[in-house]
């Protein structure tokens, strides 16, 4: 069998674009998602980590 590469010296340029058009929306997606992913747990992190400070500071304040 020939490699990809080896196949590629033979493939019209349309393929070549259509393939490189795939890849580079595969990667804008993965991108997207590490990102989407990243905002969304800061987020929640953001909101338990102040949760926890009222709780602690509403503990502070009813404890004797």
């Amino acid at each position: 069998m020939y490699s990809r590469k080896a196949l590629s010296h033979f493939e019209s340029p349309a393929i070549r674009r259509a393939r490189s058009l795939t890849r580079r929306r595969r990667n804008m997606k993965l991108q997207s998602s590490k990102r989407l992913i990243r905002k969304l747990w800061t987020r929640g992190f953001c909101q338990r980590s102040k949760l926890s400070l009222s709780n602690r500071a509403t503990c502070s304040l009813s404890s004797p």
